[in-house]
């Protein structure tokens, strides 16, 4: 399901801390970006875990940008 950012109507989709609380993501993937998804099935939002931007592992993941760091109406 595809939303968007209710300030700057930018794309993005809602991913789940290790808290469990909700983050705005960006819809694209991008090499910059500092978080991995972690499917945890059907009806939940993917867990957004921090990966290391300079790890050799984090160079294979798909990655993504939290959408509070690219919003263009902050």
């Amino acid at each position: 399901m595809s939303a968007k950012c209710p300030k700057c109507s930018a794309p993005i989709f809602w991913a789940s801390t290790a808290r469990d609380k909700a983050m705005m993501m960006d819809a694209a993937a991008s090499l910059r970006g500092d978080y991995r998804l972690i499917d945890r099935g059907a009806g939940m939002n993917p867990l957004a875990e921090r990966v290391t931007p300079c790890s050799s592992v984090s160079a294979a993941l798909k990655r993504y940008t939290c959408h509070f760091d690219t919003c263009k109406a902050k």
